[in-house]
């Protein structure tokens, strides 16, 4: 420890010439050389025992921040400016390096080795292994998890939505005519024509083919065939049969079928699906008989409206053209707007060729409406080949008009392999 000689204030003469720092100790000018005492004989501690004390503080805030160090060992004479105590912060490209600057060591938490754009799952470690250095976070894709990063066990949910809702199989190896062919076969094990047959249905479901699925859950439902991971092919095509049936509106085969798929397998997880079906099947069938009722009625309310104003214009002596359209345009829109699309597919092409020309912008409407009805109604009969033509010929001759009937949305909301 150096102690400081008697003499002056120390804030009444500052030292000649600044403190030095040699070997980790901050020296004051002078004293290392007088160890004078007091005038009463007692030694005084004065500069040198503040600076070694400084000295010390110094030196352990140095160790733990690069900035600081770097402030130390800078020779105060030359004037550089002092940089700001940082950690782990980079510095923007293009900056000078200084001099006595620490860099972090390789793979240190500071150190960025991913790509931007190229993150995934597989590169994220987990809370347990975030200490990892980088170069093992590079390397996590295809290695197992440690003890301490080690993933939750899979839920049994996965399993079962995996059987829930089947991934369909590839159009190269699975296609439906070779299914077909290998639950045909007798000479395969009874495991591999299960399984056939599974992927066949689940194909015909997941692509909305809801006419081949029907045909063939018709045959499958009378094969002997064994539980393909727990799921039965006969009671799997019954169910199958019946949703065909549904989206294809055959609302009588529905309610003939659906009663005995509770007697076939009363204790089905399928049930419950397949008497909601029926139930709503029965309401669907009630409500279409009563908008049947209620469309004839306005139907029968617009002849008779259209008579009298056709006589009241005859008696005149004045054409009777606008009466005679406006009937023909509700005998299109009225069954349209209720959904019986076979019911207005015809008035609404017997518009079209009754009325080609438009005279006033209500009259254009109207005829633009009945474009986008007739699309709309083959669409509801399955007739996709056919709506897509009529939509090419509405959108050449008629662009401005096809947005009022957003029949192109219609066109575009069919599953790309539907089935007509």
């Amino acid at each position: 420890m150096t102690q400081s000689a008697p003499g002056p204030d120390p804030d009444d003469d500052p030292p000649a010439r600044p403190p030095e720092l040699r070997d980790g100790t901050l020296y004051v000018q002078g004293a290392e050389d007088d160890d004078g005492e007091s005038s009463n004989g007692k030694r005084e501690v004065r500069g040198g025992r503040a600076s070694t004390v400084l000295t010390a503080l110094l030196v352990a805030v140095g160790l733990a921040l690069p900035g600081v160090a770097i402030f130390l060992r800078r020779p105060p004479a030359q004037g550089l400016p002092v940089p700001e105590a940082s950690s782990g912060v980079t510095a923007l490209p293009g900056a000078p390096s200084m001099s006595g600057e620490t860099r972090p060591a390789q793979g240190s938490s500071t150190e960025v080795t991913a790509k931007p754009g190229t993150v995934s799952l597989e590169q994220v470690p987990s809370r347990a292994s975030s200490t990892e250095s980088a170069s093992s976070r590079g390397s996590l894709k295809g290695s197992k998890p440690t003890s301490g990063g080690a993933s939750a066990p899979p839920s049994p949910l996965v399993g079962a939505l995996a059987r829930g809702e089947p991934r369909p199989p590839s159009s190269s190896a699975h296609s439906s005519e070779r299914l077909r062919a290998d639950l045909e076969d007798t000479t395969l094990p009874p495991e591999a024509r299960s399984l056939a047959a599974l992927a066949l249905l689940d194909a015909h479901l997941n692509r909305e083919r809801w006419r081949s699925l029907a045909m063939d859950a018709e045959r499958i439902s009378q094969l002997d065939l064994p539980r393909y991971q727990l799921r039965l092919p006969a009671e799997q095509a019954a169910w199958l049969r019946i949703h065909a049936a549904r989206n294809l509106e055959q609302w009588d085969t529905v309610l003939r079928i659906g009663p005995t798929f509770r007697q076939a397998y009363p204790d089905s997880p399928l049930v419950p699906a397949v008497d909601a079906i029926v139930r709503s099947t029965l309401v669907h069938r009630s409500n279409a008989e009563d908008n049947q009722r209620v469309l004839r009625a306005d139907l029968r309310a617009e002849e008779d409206r259209a008579a009298r104003d056709i006589a009241r214009l005859e008696g005149l002596g004045r054409p009777a053209t606008e009466p005679r359209r406006r009937l023909d345009f509700q005998r299109c829109r009225l069954p349209a707007d209720k959904g019986f699309h076979a019911e207005a597919l015809v008035p609404c092409r017997a518009f079209l060729a009754t009325w080609p020309v438009a005279t006033t912008p209500a009259e254009l409407g109207e005829y633009r409406d009945v474009r986008g009805l007739e699309i709309k109604a083959l669409v509801g009969l399955r007739r996709y080949a056919e709506a897509r033509e009529r939509l090419a010929a509405f959108l050449a001759s008629d662009p401005e008009g096809e947005p009022r009937t957003r029949a192109r949305a219609v066109i575009q909301s069919i599953p790309v392999e539907a089935e007509e």
